[in-house]
């Protein structure tokens, strides 16, 4: 959506606390032309943030009156950086380390969720796509969002196809990350959701020169490395289960060695 200017929240905001107004109502109250109203009018009406209606009067033409839609009501509260910051602050602080990097990934499973959703609706379902058209579908979403991306190519040691390195030249979230690293830590694992595979922050300029992360995308399936973990564990389980049933069965002998062969063998050679 266009961004609002200054003059059209004020015209707005007339409608919000007083009600339907004409254009000539509306001149009045904000001190400016009728052409100056019809131009606000149109802008807002193209973005669906303002109706018309026509109301009939006892005499003459019919007499247009202006109201603000529910998108329009929904606009004035679309400053959401106060809560982020207040919630991600929250996160911050959760003392314990495995219960913070859980909230963090729970937070970035949602976004990836968010974001896929509206991916499928703006630029189609994706399918079964490729990794780089994965990569470009990302980029293409984020770029309309004002976030300008770059998508790259690297030969990966263990695949014979290439994949896409995703570069980003600005932060979708600028007003948390310069204070916080755990942001990238969140966007590392929303990006490893939404590309369907483990995702490596590889270079991130800490000193905000180059406002640039770069984001590699890995030939391993996502959380392909937690099920191979958990099945060396376990192999480890099942090993040490057989090793306590194999002490059971043979328990070791502390009773006195025997003075028969095997006795004899422990005693060092003599000369003849």
């Amino acid at each position: 959506m266009a961004e609002v200017s200054e003059n059209d929240r004020t015209l707005l905001g007339f409608l919000q606390k007083q009600g339907p107004k004409s254009v000539a109502e509306l001149k009045d109250l904000m001190d400016v032309t009728e052409n100056a109203v019809r131009q606000r009018l149109t802008r807002l009406i193209a973005l669906g943030l303002i109706s018309r209606v026509e109301e009939k009067v006892a005499r003459g033409r019919p007499v247009h009156k202006y109201s603000v839609t529910k998108e329009g009501r929904a606009s004035a509260g679309q400053n959401f950086l106060d809560l982020a910051s207040v919630v991600w602050e929250e996160v911050r602080a959760i003392e314990d380390a495995a219960t913070r990097s859980q909230v963090v990934r729970g937070i970035a499973k949602r976004l990836a969720a968010k974001y896929q959703n509206e991916i499928e609706s703006e630029l189609g379902g994706n399918g079964e796509l490729s990794p780089s058209d994965r990569a470009n579908t990302i980029a293409q979403f984020f770029e309309s969002r004002g976030i300008p991306v770059s998508v790259d190519e690297e030969q990966a040691e263990s695949s014979s196809e290439p994949f896409p390195i995703l570069q980003l030249h600005g932060c979708p979230y600028p007003g948390l990350s310069e204070r916080d690293e755990l942001i990238c830590e969140m966007e590392q694992s929303m990006f490893s959701e939404l590309a369907g595979c483990n995702v490596e922050l590889k270079r991130c300029d800490k000193d905000k020169k180059s406002e640039c992360c770069s984001f590699h995308l890995e030939p391993v399936p996502l959380n392909s490395n937690a099920v191979n973990s958990n099945a060396v564990n376990a192999n480890a389980v099942n090993s040490n289960a057989v090793n306590s049933k194999s002490l059971e069965s043979d328990p070791i002998d502390s009773g006195p060695v025997d003075s028969g062969s095997d006795a004899s063998q422990l005693e060092p050679a003599t000369k003849t």
